[in-house]
């Protein structure tokens, strides 16, 4: 790791503190403000950390997203790694749900698409996020998105699991190959059955996580709806009447299938049936345009020759119809050609026809 002088970035405020990290606003040494992400010593010190770190940095500087600050550098000073990324003008939805921000179901459709859109862009690189929560997702006064902190959670829970179980390949698996996607640019031709198994636990991790974080929205809208419907129902022999929310519908968007969603994604056997951010985020466009369907099934289904056509994420991510309405298209241009052709024949034969006729009448 590159030696760098805590000095040389100009802090100006302290943002967070968990014992293991400290986050500050600061300008870099090129005067560029930042979010300064300094590690303490238990945690860089630990190889485990430090071999994660390693492994994730070179895709970190690579990845570039409209939901995702820039990534900008990282390195040492007295034995304490530092990392650093683009500041943006957003609060996390930690600090929004303590000011008792409430979001619509809309609303929350919009922050789970967009998060979905950033962890399926990561998931091509081969990289999870590990540990996806409320003070990860960020949230700008116009309802932009951005989620921060990809990798760090792994990290730092490997310092976890090697303080009790000292091993040299804890966390995930001992070669970086393993942590890529096994379709990704870079990663090796051949996976073996456990790094394809830990890939899809660790993309399924991230989708739990971003499904309890939208869960806990859903419950404080709820909760306010509660809190409103006891201050508006009238009082019955000096006590209120007590009623029941029922799920709200806005604009054709139904909680009872968004939470059913989320409830399925945070149950869901990766194992069995693999899904990924681009089906989530399919989902959530489904149920926003009221064309949910609860029947249909939570598979990742692009390398399959026949699928279903309704999610809204087929149409944006790909630029082809599917197998069936291309064949009943090419059907229906070649008859729409047969009978063109037809008809020009006919219009020739009629055409030499009459020629013929009045050649006849004046020779």
């Amino acid at each position: 790791m590159q030696p760098v002088l805590l000095s040389s970035f100009q802090q100006q405020q302290l943002t967070d503190e968990n014992g293991m990290r400290t986050l500050y606003r600061a300008v870099d040494p090129s005067g560029q403000p930042v979010i300064l992400c300094v590690f303490g010593s238990q945690a860089s010190r630990n190889p485990e950390f430090r071999r994660l770190l390693k492994m994730d940095l070179q895709m970190l500087e690579s990845l570039r997203h409209q939901a995702v600050p820039e990534f900008l550098g990282a390195g040492e000073c007295e034995g304490c790694i530092l990392t650093w990324q683009q500041d943006v003008d957003a609060t996390t939805l930690h600090q929004l749900f303590q000011q008792g921000r409430v979001f619509s179901l809309e609303d929350i459709i919009e922050i789970g698409w967009q998060a979905c859109s950033a962890l399926q862009h990561a998931h091509n690189f081969g990289l999870s996020h590990g540990g996806l929560s409320d003070r990860c997702i960020l949230l700008t006064d116009d309802l932009r998105v951005f989620v921060t902190d990809f990798g760090q959670p792994r990290w730092l829970a490997a310092v976890d699991s090697t303080s009790v179980h000292p091993s040299p390949t804890a966390g995930r698996d001992s070669t970086a190959a393993l942590s890529r996607k096994p379709d990704s640019p870079g990663a090796p031709a051949t996976e073996n059955s456990t790094g394809v198994n830990n890939w899809r636990r660790e993309v399924s991790g991230d989708l739990r996580s971003l499904a309890r974080v939208l869960n806990a929205a859903i419950r404080r809208e709820r909760e306010m709806a509660t809190a409103s419907q006891a201050q508006s129902s009238p009082e019955i022999m000096g006590t209120r009447e007590r009623t029941t929310p029922q799920p709200v519908e806005e604009s054709g968007v139904s909680a009872h299938s968004l939470v059913r969603l989320l409830t399925r994604i945070e149950q869901h056997d990766e194992q069995a049936h693999p899904i990924s951010a681009r089906d989530f985020q399919g989902r959530l466009g489904e149920i926003l345009i009221g064309e949910e369907n609860d029947q249909m099934e939570l598979l990742d289904q692009r390398e399959n020759a026949v699928r279903s056509s309704r999610s809204i994420v087929y149409e944006l991510f790909d630029d082809v119809r599917s197998p069936q309405n291309n064949l009943r298209k090419s059907d229906e241009s070649a008859g729409s050609r047969w009978k063109a052709r037809n008809l020009l024949i006919l219009v020739l034969a009629v055409f030499s026809l009459i020629s013929l006729i009045l050649a006849a009448l004046f020779s």
